[in-house]
Formats: structure tokens, sequence, C-alpha cells
């Protein structure tokens, strides 16, 4: 029998084990005979419809994060060819104490002037930044710049770092999100399973110990309404349009009203990385929560990536990182997730990052290279995997049809039932709750003590993901979710306590990987040019991952 902590905790997972995974309008989740929730993906034009999704994307494409060497010959170099030109004017394209600097070859008139010495300055910053990054002696002109590894990053390049912070299990990775003007800081998911943003407003939710958005305080916000089909800011007074989301657990469901702001993403403090601002995006201001509280989750709100087509709201979606690609705001349509896991006894202390703009190389193992693949869904961040394994052993069927989507709004791996138990069934001491409904295993399970106890044959084998021609691991210290909060406690009768797998039955169309392979992999969302029909994702092993 489960105790009432227990049984709480049980709909919290499943209400935040899909939290950010959101079906389209087109294709509402629908229940399957086995009472999972199931996404359709009959409305999907193309998800799964390309033959070799494997293939890499031929045309040539900036890598914001190449090493700062190969920026020094690359910026001198172009430096150099233009000077070499000798094209009247050309000197307006070279920073001002560059050695190969020609003399002005003619008198500008103001206007011209103005114009030559705003690109001056902002060609002779990229290039002192470069010269100091590699020990050089001049000076950086206009804000800071981190450096992570290799990564140089300053948000009027266009890149940025968002840090994460994560205390509760692996169960949530937050970073700081502002919105207004002046910017009002909270504490958000960025999600790859959902397109809308939302945070709290004053009217809701769990205000004792979370902090919402003031529209009041923004001197840029406006209630948003639509005309003639068209998103519009609202008169004063007027009213928001209305808005709602449920996600595709189906146990929590978010009302409000649309309102328009600027909102920035990456951090504004440690390595001095400013923020990146876009500007006049929608935002949901959450009113009411039906279904499973959030209260015991430190988010205030949520960031949607998927692609905004995913949205059924009326007037149109923009994600924030589809109109920091609009603006040209960023060194490149990357968002590249490095997250980090918590500690195992104490659940706390888990961090990571979002590098937003580029590729976090500097978390990528060495001799190794990002694997891309291209995105074969229109909703999702979602394509085609060659295969998944226990160890050496497969566990999908041969009728399955092998598609997957990457969330990083899910805690777990959510997969569809055959799949799940295929993979339950090889870790040791795995059952499957019919109460509940989920599988659980030994709380001990990918504990190095423990799993050395066992004999060879049984001990917990990784979980891998073999996609873009490449495979991807999960270790058994991950297979376990929470292993501080067993579901069934350790007693009299039993010695042994139980926690929930990480291996859950999700959607029966499609597999859901979440944090727990986030934790071990760099995994890189590009959207490519607008309007973001050619998508893809690169995944690369990490050098903190033990697998």
């Amino acid at each position: 029998m489960r105790s009432p902590a227990s049984t709480q905790l049980l709909a919290s997972l499943l209400a935040a084990s899909l939290v950010g995974t959101a079906a389209p309008a087109s294709a509402a989740p629908t229940a399957s005979p086995n009472g999972q929730i199931a996404l359709s993906t009959s409305s999907d034009p193309g998800f799964g419809s390309t033959p070799d999704a494997r293939r890499r994307i031929a045309a040539p494409r900036f890598d914001a994060a190449e090493s700062v060497t190969a920026l020094k010959a690359k910026y001198r170099k172009s430096f150099r060819k233009r000077a070499s030109l000798g094209a009247p004017g050309s000197s307006s394209h070279l920073p001002a104490d560059a050695p190969f600097l020609l003399h002005r070859r003619r008198r500008l008139n103001d206007e011209q002037q103005q114009q030559q010495q705003q690109q001056q300055q902002q060609e002779k910053r990229l290039l002192n930044t470069v010269g100091s990054l590699l020990g050089g002696t001049t000076d950086l002109l206009g804000g800071v710049v981190g450096v992570l590894g290799t990564i140089l990053f300053d948000g009027q390049f266009g890149i940025a770092v968002a840090s994460t912070s994560n205390e509760q299990s692996d169960n949530e990775w937050l970073t700081t999100f502002g919105v207004g003007t002046p910017s009002q800081e909270l504490q958000i998911v960025l999600d790859t399973g959902s397109s809308d943003t939302w945070v709290y407003s004053p009217a809701c939710c769990y205000a004792s110990n979370h902090d919402f958005f003031k529209p009041a305080l923004s001197s840029t916000y406006s209630n948003r309404t639509v005309v003639n089909g068209k998103a519009v800011r609202a008169r004063p007074g007027q009213p928001g349009q209305p808005w709602s989301l449920t996600y595709g657990s189906g146990y929590s469901t978010s009302s409000g009203y649309v309102g328009i702001d600027n909102v920035t993403l990456g951090d504004t403090s440690n390595l001095g990385s400013p923020p990146l601002q876009a500007a006049e995006v929608p935002i949901a201001l959450i009113t009411s929560i039906t279904g499973q509280s959030r209260a015991g989750r430190g988010m205030e709100g949520l960031v949607g990536l998927a692609p905004s087509v995913l949205s059924d709201t009326e007037g149109g979606w923009t994600t924030p990182m589809e109109k920091l690609i609009l603006d040209g705001k960023v060194a490149a349509p990357y968002l590249s997730a490095t997250l980090g896991r918590a500690d195992r006894t104490t659940g706390k202390g888990g961090g990571g990052r979002y590098l937003i703009g580029a590729i976090d190389n500097a978390a990528i193992r060495s001799g190794e290279s990002v694997a891309w693949v291209d995105t074969t869904s229109q909703y999702y961040w979602g394509t085609n995997y060659d295969g998944m394994r226990m160890g050496s052993t497969d566990i999908v069927p041969s009728t399955t049809v092998r598609r997957v989507i990457l969330d990083t709004g899910s805690a777990l791996l959510n997969l569809p039932a055959a799949i799940a138990a295929n993979a339950n069934k090889l870790i040791k001491g795995a059952w499957y709750d019919n109460n509940s409904g989920v599988w659980v295993v030994p709380c001990r399970t990918g504990d190095p003590t423990y799993e050395a106890s066992l004999d060879p044959a049984v001990r917990t084998p990784a979980y891998w993901l073999d996609i873009a021609g490449s495979s991807f691991g999960v270790p058994s210290l991950d297979l376990v979710f929470s292993p501080t909060t067993p579901l069934f406690p350790a007693n009299a009768t039993s010695a042994v306590a139980y926690c929930y797998s990480a291996i859950q039955v999700g959607p029966d169309a499609v597999s859901i990987v979440g944090g727990s392979f986030f934790k071990n992999h760099m995994v890189t969302f590009d959207w490519g040019p607008a309007p973001f029909r050619t998508r893809r994702m690169g995944f690369a092993n990490r050098t903190d991952s033990p697998i």
C-alpha cells in the first residue's frame, strides 16, 4: 500500500515527466487501449517520411564555437584580403589599429564617416577580443566577454550562456528568464517539447514560494488581442486574448491570457555574458492551473522552443528563439543543451548550461565530433532513429515505427509500452505496478557498490539510442529516477526499497527522450534559416559522462 506522500509524488512525476510535450491542435492526445496518452503523428506530414533521415545537410554552416586560433586566422585573412583590394572606401572595413590599415584615399562626408567609425569599432572590438584571449595586450571595447573553454560568448556577438540549476533530483533544470522593461527575472524551464511561453501572473500561482511577472511594472508590456486574424497590441484597458494549454501527460491544464513584451535569455553574472533580448514576443500570463499542482517545483514559467506551428493560439505564435534568429540577434541559429545531474544522495547540486548561438564544443569529449540528423517532424524536435538497446540487446519490436522526440521539458525516457517493458525487464528487480501504472526498480540501481554485488550476468546494462549513425548511452546510474524518494520504502517484509524507473510508458506512436539522456550528452538544436523548415539536431558524447 502506498503512503499518501508516495501517491502525491507519483502524481507529480506523471505530470512532470511529460510537462514539456504539448500535442498540436490537429494531433490532440488520444487514449490508447492501455490508458496511455498517444500523440497522433498522422497529421504531422514528414515525420518519418524522409528516406534517409541521417543525411547531413551539405550547405556549409557557421559554427560560432570554432577555436580562438581559427577565429584569429579567419579575421586576419579577411582583413588582409580587403586591404589588398585597395578599393576606395575599403578601409571602412578595417580596425583602426590593425598594422595593415590603409590610409584613407578620399575624404568622406559626415554621414559616411559616422558609418565607417561604427563599423571600425565593431571589427576592432572583435579583433581585440581574439587578441586578448590569446594573451595579447589590446583592450576590450564595449562590454565584457566571457570564455567557456574555447568559446567566445558575448551578447553583442550573438552568443550567450544560460546557466541552469537542478535542485529537484533531475526533475527540472531552471534558468533565468527576463520579462519586461525593466527586466523582471524569473526561474523557468526551457522546453523543446512545446512552443508556447508562459509565466505566472499576479493572479496565480503559489505566491508564497514563487515569483511572478508583474505587467503593471513593465513600460513595454501590453495585452495582446486579435483583429482580423492578426495578433496586435491591445488598447489600454482591453483584455488580453484567452489562452490555455494541456500538456501531453493530460494531468495539468494552464489557463490565462496573452500579452506582448520584451524578454531576455542568458546570464548576467558569472563570466559576464550579457543576455540576449528578443523584442515583441507573445507571453501567456497564467491565472489558473487545474489538475496536478506545481507548488513543489521551482519553475515560475516555461519557455517553449518547439516550432511555433505547434501552437494553436489564434493569431499565431513566435518563440523567443525564433525571434532572436529572425532579428539577427544570434551568431548562429543554435541552442546547445549541456545539463548536469544532481547528487544521487541529496537530489541537489545539479547544474549545466544552455549555450545560445553556438555549439558547446567545450563540453564534447576529446577527439569526437557532432553527429547531425535532420528533423522529420513539422511540430516537434523529432526524427527517425536507428535502434534502441539495453546493453547489446535490441529492445525495439520489429513492427515499431522508429520515431523519437528530444524534449528538454521531460525528465525521463518515455517509450512505447512494448519498448519500455523490454527495457525494464533487463533491470534486475524491476516490476510493473498495476495500481499506479509505472515501472519501478530497486532504488540502488546503478549504484557502483550495489551493481558490484550482483552476478555480472544480471548487472544493469546501459540504455543506448542509435541515431545519426552513432550510439549514445544512458548509464545505469541514470536509469532510476529520484533515488532519494522511494515509492516503496524498505520494510519488515522487504529489505529492498523501490523507486521509479527512468524508463516509463509514454505515447504509442513516438518515443520521448528527456533528462536522463541530456545528463550525458551535448545536444544542439539547429533551427536553420527562416522559415525553419530545414531544422536538424546534433549529438555528441560529453567529457563528464561516465559512459
